[in-house]
């Protein structure tokens, strides 16, 4: 089960890929699967805290995008650097 669990948590595991790994390695033993999936449970917490972040990164990046785009049409000078940073993100 540790391929599972490593490529879980490297964010490597494909649906397909561990629909694959846990057929071959519990085969109808759906206590351990059980056991195993509760194991399971810090890794998921971390991707979906992971997740949440990165949705709140592009809310930042697109505002600071916005205002730039503001800072151009208004031909607003100041120290933009910061937001410029923020925008550069991704």
């Amino acid at each position: 089960m540790s391929e599972f669990i490593t490529k879980l948590q490297d964010g490597q595991l494909k649906l397909k890929e561990a629909e694959r790994i846990l057929e071959q390695q519990l085969k109808q033993d759906y206590s351990r699967m059980e056991a195993e999936m509760r194991m399971l449970e810090p890794v998921i917490r971390q991707r979906t805290m992971q997740l949440k972040q990165n949705r709140e990164l592009d809310r930042c990046v697109r505002g600071a995008q916005a205002m730039l785009k503001f800072k151009k049409v208004y031909e607003l000078t100041g120290e933009f650097r910061p937001v410029e940073n923020i925008a550069k993100v991704f």
